[in-house]
Order: C-alpha cells, then sequence, then structure tokens
C-alpha cells in the first residue's frame, strides 16, 4: 500500500513534499524530514527521468512519485526500476496508457474549475486519488471560497482528496481541511527552510481529530477509497 514507514502514529491528513528542482541541499534533507511522501516534478524545471533513480536513493524508504506536468515522459518500467510508488497524472498530457501500469499507483490531478461532470466520471477511472493541485496554495488564509471549491470536488467523489496548499496556512485552516474531509495536504519544498514549516504542520495535524466519517489511518500511495454503505430496507408499514 501507499505507506510511509516513518509515520510514528495516524493523523487526520498525511502530509507531501513538492519538489520542483533537484536542488542537493534540499534532496539531502528529505529523508530526515517529517513529510510522509514526496512529488517529484519531471519536466522542464531541470528533474530529467535519468535522474530519478539517484534521487530516490535520497528519499530513503520514503514513498514517492512524479507529477507528469508537460513532459514527454512515456515509460512507466523506467520509473518501477527507479523506485517510483506512484504517478500524478493529468487530464490533458498524461496518455491513458499509463493508468496499465500495475505497479504504480495512479493520482488525477485536477483544477479548481474542472465540470461537475468530468469531475462526476473520475470515480470511474483506475486512479486511487485525486489531487487538486492549484487554488489553495497561494497564501496562509484559507478563505470560503477555498471551502466551497474542495466541498464541490468531494461531493462528486468517493477518493481520497489531496490538496496543494501553502506552507504558511495556519492551524485553523488546517483543521477547515481536515474537518471537510480532505485526506492529503502537499506543500511546495523551495528551500531548505520549508522543512522547520513541515515540522509545524506535522504537529499540528498530529493534534486535530479526525473526521467522524474518516478511517483511523491515512496511507500513502495506494489510497483505497471507502465502500459505499448498503441501503437499509425500510420497514413495511
Amino acid at each position: 500500500g501507499f505507506r510511509s514507514a516513518s509515520t510514528p502514529r495516524p493523523t487526520p491528513a498525511i502530509l507531501l513534499g513538492y519538489l520542483p528542482q533537484a536542488n542537493k541541499e534540499i534532496v539531502d534533507s528529505i529523508e530526515n524530514s517529517s513529510l510522509d511522501g514526496i512529488i517529484v516534478d519531471v519536466g522542464s524545471k531541470g528533474i530529467d527521468v535519468q535522474d530519478l533513480g539517484k534521487l530516490s536513493k535520497s528519499f530513503g524508504s520514503m514513498p514517492w512519485g512524479i507529477s507528469w506536468g508537460d513532459s514527454k515522459f512515456e515509460d512507466g518500467d523506467l520509473l518501477v526500476k527507479a523506485g517510483a510508488d506512484f504517478i500524478i497524472a493529468n487530464t490533458t498530457t498524461t496518455p491513458a496508457a499509463v493508468l496499465q501500469e500495475k505497479q504504480l499507483g495512479h493520482i488525477m490531478a485536477i483544477e479548481p474549475d474542472i465540470p461537475d461532470s468530468m469531475a462526476r466520471a473520475i470515480d470511474s477511472l483506475g486512479v486511487e486519488a485525486v489531487f487538486l493541485h492549484k487554488g489553495l496554495d497561494d497564501g496562509p488564509v484559507l478563505y470560503m471560497s477555498h471551502l466551497l471549491v474542495c466541498q464541490r470536488i468531494l461531493n462528486f467523489l468517493r477518493k481520497p482528496l489531496l490538496v496543494s496548499i501553502s506552507s504558511e496556512l495556519n492551524s485553523s485552516g488546517l483543521q477547515a481541511l481536515v474537518g471537510l474531509g480532505v485526506k492529503g495536504l502537499v506543500v511546495k519544498i523551495a528551500d531548505k527552510k520549508a522543512f522547520t514549516r513541515i515540522t509545524e504542520m506535522k504537529n499540528i495535524l498530529g493534534t486535530l481529530s479526525l473526521p467522524k466519517s474518516a478511517a483511523n489511518e491515512v496511507t500513502i500511495p495506494r489510497i483505497t477509497p471507502e465502500k459505499p454503505q448498503p441501503e437499509e430496507d425500510e420497514e413495511p408499514d
């Protein structure tokens, strides 16, 4: 499963780091961080597919995967050989064939303005989770509009939802997202200073209570959606 071996106790939501470039100082700090997993941006920002094997050694036992972005990468076998656990696909540039790579977990990246019909259709795809990768990561305050976006998407999904947030998001914002049922939070690692805030956020998450509808443990990368409960037969009058 998509599980972080270093997580000592269950938390309401997992905390993932987004790595936009292969900065050695940052990469060398990842294994000993409080992160539950790492997302590598493969494409135009300095990380090549051929670098993944070297990068994965720095991650230790931490689950990791790639964000497809605008990459022309099309070989799932290379990802598996590099030790990747999952791939984050998008709706416009990811070939549908990646869903046939059974040794990888699959997460679908979406944007806040995704049409209702497409959001509803995601539940029928062979992906384990959904990643809202824009819209909530522009500041330390979570507004009502942000919650409405998340709630609209959650209304269509039985799959876990991950969202990209600012590393400066305050504790009330974290609590609001957890209260909605968001299962994963993704923070950009732009410099080494981000790790201090990541530790703080992880500590905050450890104090938050799980929503009543949530499972007792959050795991990655193969996040299994909850099975719908059977409807109870109505008793005859």
